[in-house]
């Protein structure tokens, strides 16, 4: 499902679940996470509720992904902004997207926990 449409060819467009390859995964990951290893996506996907991509052309840019504890609660894990969209608002695209993504998919959503370690409401002003 696409939730962020582009109005011109280079813009990013945000899509709900889409196919993903693990090269294009590893890619992304790999520019973005010096210490990253190559990685079979696959599993991690398939006990997600979901995940975000943005994708520029056909190029991926960016990726969070949205997994649960089974019952009300969700996390918003792996997000990461290709270093060339970085500073952009890209990250605050995603973060929001899987925010509102997860929110159809659980009873309710408690928070964000930030890299800073900072729990901050979702969907408010003072998140992100």
């Amino acid at each position: 499902m696409v939730i962020s449409d582009s109005t011109q060819a280079d813009d990013e467009v945000l899509v709900v679940r889409p196919d993903l390859t693990d090269a294009e995964l590893n890619e992304l990951f790999a520019a973005s996470w010096p210490t990253h290893q190559p990685t079979v996506f696959a599993p991690k996907l398939s006990r997600s509720l979901a995940w975000i991509a943005a994708r520029r052309g056909s190029r991926l840019v960016g990726f969070v992904n949205i997994v649960g504890d089974g019952g009300v609660h969700a996390f918003i894990l792996d997000t990461t902004v290709h270093p060339d969209e970085r500073r952009k608002g890209l990250g605050i695209r995603l973060v929001r997207a899987a925010a509102n993504e997860a929110r159809t998919r659980v009873e309710a959503l408690q928070g964000v926990v930030a890299d800073d370690g900072e729990r901050r409401p979702v969907g408010r002003e003072e998140c992100c």
